[in-house]
């Protein structure tokens, strides 16, 4: 990725940090448990649900 993409121009610097390869399946679900919720979707990590307003 880094050599490809960023070495043709077609991401900057600042990309590389919006995504991360990880092989070690609980250091996935690690990080999808800890994203940001950035769509406005309330998310309730008690329970795992989906919590809707509309």
């Amino acid at each position: 990725m880094k050599k490809e993409l960023l070495g043709r121009g077609t991401i900057d610097a600042d990309d590389l940090e919006l995504y991360k390869i990880l092989d070690d399946e609980d250091e996935i679900i690690n990080v999808i448990k800890n994203a940001p919720i950035r769509n406005g979707i309330k998310f309730d990590h008690k329970d795992g649900e989906v919590v809707s307003d509309m």
